[in-house]
């Protein structure tokens, strides 16, 4: 009996969303292939990229937020430390500080336990970072997630408040929050450049923990 297309769609698209165990790194690897896939539907001229902006550069800064709050709670179980207050906090800027703080004070945890750590890792992670740091934080050829934004609403939503210098919102004649487009008509932004740092930034933020599971085994057994 052949399937029809109504039950080979809806078997097909039976989803478990808990079914992997590491959460936090399959909702990373989850968006990083949405933004792969979206990048790519462009690039065929399925749909405009002006169309498409918003969920892919959307996708790609919540992949970064995933990302770091993913390697900073494993950091965590080590330093037992939390350097910045960002309970409750989504602003990407302040995570990738957390994220290298974390790492910078696991290296002094396993310098002080005499766990040397090969320098050709520590040159890597200094060169991925660069890129990490350029996707939020801006470079030359591009203005940075985590300054366009950084607590993820412009990219969500057509229109915003209007902030004072103090980030407060600014008020009308009757006590309203003044709203105002988060985008211009003239605004450009490089999507080549957003998928070439974030591609370079997900191989970090996929593989830091992997690459510190031998020190971190070392520690456990110290």
């Amino acid at each position: 009996m052949i399937m029809s297309y109504d039950r080979r769609k809806y078997a097909l698209l039976e989803a478990r969303p808990g079914f992997y165990p590491n959460i936090w790194f399959h909702y990373l690897r989850g968006y990083k292939h949405a933004f792969t896939s979206l990048v790519e539907d462009v690039l065929r001229k399925n749909v405009s990229v002006d169309y498409m902006a918003h969920p892919i550069l959307f996708v790609a800064r919540h992949a970064v937020e995933i990302g770091l709050k993913a390697n900073v709670y494993e950091l965590e179980k080590y330093t037992n430390c939390r350097f910045i207050k960002i309970a409750n906090c989504h602003k990407i800027t302040k995570w990738l500080l957390e994220f290298n703080s974390q790492v910078d004070t696991f290296y002094d945890i396993c310098s002080s336990k005499q766990i040397p750590v090969d320098e050709t890792e520590k040159s890597q992670y200094i060169e991925y970072y660069k890129s990490l740091d350029q996707l939020v934080n801006g470079s030359e050829k591009f203005k940075g997630l985590g300054i366009i934004d950084d607590g993820s609403i412009k990219f969500r939503y057509p229109i915003g408040k209007v902030l004072d210098e103090r980030g407060k919102p600014l008020l009308d004649e009757n006590g309203n929050p003044i709203m105002k487009k988060v985008f211009e008509v003239t605004e450009i932004i490089s999507i080549a450049e957003v998928e070439r740092l974030f591609n370079e930034s997900m191989v970090l933020l996929e593989h830091t923990i992997n690459v510190f599971d031998q020190y971190m085994k070392q520690i456990d057994n110290n």
